[in-house]
């Protein structure tokens, strides 16, 4: 009966009705302290360019828009662009240019040929569309000094090795970052033209200096010497001990640390991880754990430290209006601005409670994020639910059975997939909890004649990817694989294991050739045994 209350209480907030009815203008005039404030303003000024009202969309927006949270700001730009076009061409190519340095894809293509001049930032526009052959002209016309390096990645990406070579060749030492990733991209140009050692000699060649590329050169150098049977170590590839140690690993080398060094400073829970193994030394676990609690390697070996929910009642209504209309953007945006714990996590539990599970989870990270922060590692029981919770649970739990699956699996994927947003679409298409490709759904015989739009349905959703996730469970009989498959695509991770890239899951945890893979698949078992270990 209270549950209810709270429910009725925040559905009949007048900010709310208003807001639902589309009476952006009540709500400007007279809740000015509404979280649907800036929203309705927006709103508003979309609603008067749409009864062609320009000027007073116009005014509206430049009345208010240096208070614009920055949430709003790219669909305010956008609206003064449209709004330009139709009263001031001046104006109109005025702001085209300001979007195509700062805010590209707020762009149409039609638009690009109103913009004079600008060839770098036109080729930037393409370039970060994907689209390589378009992008090539605008930056040879460009007297940009990186545009060696974005002729020379498109190339690239084209698979015209040779003339990617030839561009990136041109980049200047005094360019720093784009200098040494060019080196990287060298490097993979050999490898794909089949001289594997020039390639070696490029990624051992990225500097110190940049930790990020360096580590990058340093996967793609252990992938290539395991592909071409190679042990690259020589007086001409100069490496530290920790470089020495991933790569020892990675090639089947016996590893030798030095008995001076304990590797105190070592934040990489990776290198800890087989460096533990090797010297069969729990320290390095515990050092881990207090990196990273949640990962894969600290919930198999430490395990989870759980204490005792608070008790507490205070929650903010506001995230629950702005979950209840689906305003992502105005959520994220007002989530960073809230630090009271106890507040975020009954805000996440009531969230939860109404089955706004995307929502729910957003705000445990937050209060994850701030527990952290304090370098806590023993978590309330409460939020560690609210971060891996279990919707739709009689229905995956059946599903996953008929296919001998482990439900907490495909809570994992799913966790990580959507954040359990059922309305979630990605760039490349994917839909719905599972993010399942309409061309994928289309080959399953069960759905042959269901509408694309039947994977908004969380039901069909979830059994579709239950059927992919098992099929290709069948074909490459492997757990960690099958993971990597879901993500990549089985062909590619079949590909792989040929090349013996996949020698056990630490390996692949370190050395897949896709990042987002790598990553994706790290997470999900992370998560896989987070599951496990608070609900069995």
């Amino acid at each position: 009966m209270i549950f209810k209350i709270f429910i009725f209480a925040f559905l009949f907030r007048e900010d709310l009705i208003n807001f639902k009815n589309g009476n952006y203008e009540k709500i400007i005039k007279d809740f000015k302290e509404s979280i649907l404030y800036y929203d309705a303003i927006i709103n508003y000024a979309e609603n008067l360019f749409k009864n062609k009202e320009y000027k007073r969309a116009l005014r509206l927006i430049e009345g208010y828009e240096k208070n614009f949270p920055s949430y709003i700001i790219p669909r305010a730009l956008k609206l003064k662009k449209e709004i330009y076009k139709k009263i001031s061409e001046i104006d109109y190519k005025k702001i085209l240019k300001n979007l195509i340095k700062n805010y590209p894809m707020l762009l149409e293509e039609k638009e690009i040929d109103f913009i004079e001049e600008l060839y770098f930032y036109k080729g930037k526009y393409y370039f970060l569309k994907n689209e390589w052959e378009k992008c090539i002209p605008y930056f040879e016309k460009s007297n940009d000094n990186l545009k060696h390096y974005y002729i020379g990645y498109s190339y690239f990406k084209i698979g015209d090795y040779e003339k990617a070579i030839s561009e990136l060749e041109k980049i200047n030492i005094s360019d720093g970052w784009y200098y040494e990733k060019a080196k990287i991209l060298k490097g993979l140009c050999y490898k794909y033209l089949s001289k594997p050692f020039l390639a070696l000699k490029e990624f051992f060649n990225v500097s110190f200096e940049y930790e990020d590329l360096r580590e990058i050169a340093m996967k793609e150098a252990r992938i290539t010497a395991i592909e071409n049977g190679i042990y690259p170590l020589n007086d001409e590839f100069k490496v530290n001990l920790r470089e020495k140690i991933f790569i020892d690993y990675s090639l089947n080398n016996l590893i030798e640390i030095p008995e001076n060094e304990d590797l105190k400073e070592e934040e990489n829970i990776f290198l800890l991880y087989i460096v533990g193994k090797s010297k069969k030394d729990k320290r390095f676990f515990e050092k881990i754990f207090k990196i990273e609690p949640l990962s894969f390697f600290s919930v198999k070996e430490i395990g989870i430290c759980l204490e005792e929910n608070f008790e507490n009642d205070n929650y903010n209504e506001d995230f629950l209006i702005l979950a209840y209309l689906d305003l992502k953007d105005a959520f994220e945006y007002y989530l960073k601005r809230i630090n009271d714990l106890e507040e975020i996590i009954n805000t996440s539990e009531k969230l939860a409670e109404i089955g706004k599970f995307y929502y729910s989870l957003k705000m445990a990270r937050r209060g994850y994020e701030i527990l952290r922060k304090q370098n806590v590692l023993c978590f309330p029981k409460k939020i560690l639910f609210l971060l891996f919770p279990l919707p739709y649970k009689d229905f995956i739990f059946e599903k996953a059975r008929e296919k001998n699956i482990n439900p907490y699996l495909i809570y994992a994927i799913m966790r990580r997939e959507s954040e359990f947003y059922e309305k979630a679409i990605s760039p490349k298409g994917a839909i719905g909890l599972m993010q399942i490709l309409p061309e994928t759904f289309k080959k399953i015989d069960k759905y042959k004649n269901y509408s694309i739009d039947s994977l908004f349905n969380p039901y069909i959703n979830i059994e579709a990817g239950i059927e992919i996730f098992s099929s290709m469970l069948d074909s490459i009989q492997d757990t960690v694989l099958t993971i990597a498959s879901y993500n990549a695509g089985i062909y590619k991770v079949k590909e792989w294991k040929e090349k013996c890239i996949f020698k056990n899951e630490i390996q692949f945890f370190i050395d897949c050739p896709y990042e987002e893979t790598r990553k994706y698949m790290f997470r999900v078992l992370s998560d896989y045994e987070v599951y496990k270990k608070i609900y069995q």
